[in-house]
């Protein structure tokens, strides 16, 4: 329990703090910093493209009708500017002065999953415990 005004005062300062790195972590948080925000965005459409790219099925779709389906040349389109996409991303990456480190972390964030159990372990609370 805070005795003066100035313990509560440092008590409210860190409870900001904690839930501005919880916010943050859980993707709420507004980063100050836009070319960063853009670079992260630019770089989740980017992967997406990939990611329809790597599932697409030439088998499969080559034998439908061109003129009914044009799935094939929507990726069609979508591999063909891949390779400028990508030398984007990496020369903002460079111009931002993102290190390689920073934009794994980034990337690990993306994939982590945002559950009842992760927001109480970035809350510094344990899940399902009861007092």
């Amino acid at each position: 329990m805070a005795d003066t005004i100035e313990d509560l005062r440092r008590d409210n300062a860190n409870l900001r703090r904690q839930l501005d790195v919880a916010l943050q972590k859980l993707g709420v948080y507004e980063d100050e910093d836009l070319e960063r925000d853009g670079y992260y965005a630019f770089k989740f459409w980017v992967r997406q493209q990939i990611d329809v790219v790597k599932a697409f099925k030439l088998s499969e779709e080559i034998t439908k009708n061109p003129k009914e389906d044009k799935f094939y040349d929507r990726v069609k389109a979508l591999g063909e500017g891949l390779n400028s996409a990508i030398t984007a991303l990496k020369t903002l990456r460079t111009e931002l002065r993102i290190t390689q480190k920073e934009d794994k972390e980034d990337d690990i964030k993306l994939k982590e999953r945002t559950s009842p159990e992760s927001i109480a372990n970035v809350l510094g609370n344990t899940a399902g415990q009861h007092d």
